[in-house]
């Protein structure tokens, strides 16, 4: 986690405090360092569980296509707070193999975090057991997030219910 420095800063006759946010730096030839980019913010440090419902709708059309699920549902994580969760995902179509492919955005009143998600090589038409993320944009206080790692899945056919658990890749 990114700590901030205080620092005393002269301005003309007095003191100010100020606080500078971590940054890398790179060194050039002459010993002279310069900064680089701003620490990123990863409030998805640490597992934590969605669930909610889905629907997958009966789409006519070519089956070669996929098929679509739609997803619902809330989490709460100490960093975020309580949060709406939704997305979508694309499964292979009857073809040999293939990846689902999908979106999800978390939001609450603070702003949003959006993902892109892609699941491992798989057959035709069903959801797979786990999903690799990586945070695309974020607006709000999560401005600037950044981060990836896996999510596990876990859905009944039956109820329309699921359950995600979340894993940040470490740093």
């Amino acid at each position: 986690m990114a700590r901030n420095s205080f620092g005393l800063e002269q301005l003309e006759d007095r003191a100010l405090f100020s606080v500078f946010a971590p940054m890398e730096t790179e060194a050039l030839s002459d010993g002279v360092a310069i900064f680089a980019a701003a620490a990123t913010h990863t409030p998805l440090a640490g597992q934590f569980n969605v669930a909610g419902t889905y629907e997958h709708p009966i789409m006519p059309g070519n089956p070669d296509a996929g098929s679509h699920y739609n997803f619902t549902g809330r989490g709460r994580k100490a960093s975020l707070g309580r949060f709406h969760f939704n997305g979508e995902i694309t499964t292979p179509g009857f073809i040999n193999n293939a990846r689902s492919r999908g979106e999800f955005v978390i939001s609450n009143g603070h702003g949003t975090i959006t993902f892109s998600v892609v699941g491992p090589p798989q057959s035709a038409g069903v959801l797979p057991g786990s999903l690799n993320y990586r945070i695309r944009s974020a607006t709000g206080s999560y401005a600037g997030s950044s981060g990836k790692g896996r999510i596990l899945l876990s859905a009944s056919g039956t109820t329309q219910k699921f359950l995600m658990r979340f894993n940040p890749a470490s740093a």
